[in-house]
């Protein structure tokens, strides 16, 4: 079997799942990394064949995929501002919306020299994002999972190296009295469980059957619980000037909003690429 046959070969185990553009990237993504080509040498490579190893490989991912397993979780790996974070079934797969909070910061903080926190770390891709690109910051990620905390370490060192000084540190951020021992920060950041379980009906079956559960949705009884929280260690923890970046659930924004403003800070909703209100800046 040529790259240009297992291309062909995947595109038509995934036609019934995915549409065409989703079943080329996904078929070129899987050749890259079986190969350990780029696009551009498979594109002038097409002729070359794949070893029966290579291709027992492929068969496999080929039928995880057409039991809606995403990609991210077949390779353990997914692409986040330019830089592969490792992944498994303990974190969240990084969105783009996610991406799109780490510009929004980065626009607006440039010369950013403060302490920052990002609670609900995951992966670590905002924090370990946010370090990358303001060096001279301090970053702490809070996770309630320990699993995730050792993928998020892990994350840090692949791609900081040298200048990995990034903590994770184990913290349930609904028990405030497990917070109270944290410092003053500058910046808060978070992207924690916004998605309402009546919203569950709507989504693909890849996201909720296989991704976790608890970093995806917010408690039945209370869907901002989260965002309550991190107002709550503001008012104790937020340096003065400090600002607050969050990426929210666009059916609750205004009552997200609401939370904050309530209390007196200065809010902005905005929007993601999308239009939908995906994100709230808070300013102390």
């Amino acid at each position: 079997m040529t790259i240009r046959e297992a291309i062909l070969f995947c595109k038509e185990k995934l036609v019934l799942i995915y549409d065409e553009n989703e079943c080329q990237a996904i078929s070129e993504t899987l050749l890259e990394f079986l190969l350990q080509k780029n696009k551009i040498q498979l594109k002038l490579n097409t002729s070359d064949e794949l070893n029966l190893s290579q291709i027992n490989l492929l068969n496999e991912y080929l039928e995880r995929l057409q039991k809606n397993e995403p990609l991210q979780y077949i390779l353990n790996e997914a692409w986040f501002d330019n830089s592969i974070y490792k992944l498994n079934k303990n974190v969240l797969i990084p969105r783009p919306e996610t991406e799109e909070l780490l510009y929004l910061i980065l626009k607006a903080e440039k010369d950013f020299e403060g302490k920052i926190i990002d609670f609900g770390t995951g992966s670590g891709c905002l924090a370990i994002s946010l370090k990358k690109h303001l060096k001279d910051a301090e970053i702490i990620g809070i996770d309630i999972s320990k699993e995730a905390l050792e993928t998020a370490k892990i994350n840090a060192q692949h791609i900081l190296g040298e200048n990995n000084s990034v903590q994770f540190i184990k913290k349930n951020m609904l028990d405030y009295e497990q917070l109270l021992d944290l410092p003053t920060f500058e910046m808060i950041v978070s992207n924690p469980p916004y998605i309402d379980v009546k919203e569950k009906e709507k989504m693909h079956e890849n996201v909720w059957k296989h991704e976790p559960l608890k970093a995806l949705f917010a408690p039945e009884n209370d869907v901002l619980i989260f965002y309550k929280a991190i107002e709550k260690f503001a008012t104790e923890k937020l340096a003065k000037n400090g600002k607050i970046y969050l990426e929210i659930n666009p059916l609750f924004a205004s009552e997200t909003e609401e939370i904050f403003s309530q209390k007196k800070y200065k809010t902005e909703l905005k929007s993601d690429m999308q239009g939908k209100q995906r994100f709230l800046i808070v300013s102390g």
